[in-house]
């Protein structure tokens, strides 16, 4: 769960800074993606690669597919 806030929270930035409008739209799927632990739907909605911060190191979310695969970490 831990992972699905903070992919939350990029993806959200992200969106928010490019226009209003398509944030609003597509903020409350997001939303219900990260309550339901719905990997591949939290990462339709972000851009990759992403920065990760993971405790002191930042590492990249490279792909789908390296979002999923560790989602719930």
């Amino acid at each position: 769960m831990k992972a699905a806030i903070l992919a939350l929270a990029v993806a959200g930035v992200t969106l928010a800074q490019n226009n209003d409008a398509t944030f609003q739209k597509w903020w409350p799927g997001f939303q219900a993606a990260v309550a339901k632990h719905d990997a591949k739907a939290v990462a339709r909605g972000m851009r990759f690669p992403q920065p990760w911060e993971n405790g002191p190191a930042i590492r990249e979310i490279k792909s789908e597919g390296d979002l999923t695969a560790r989602f719930d970490i």
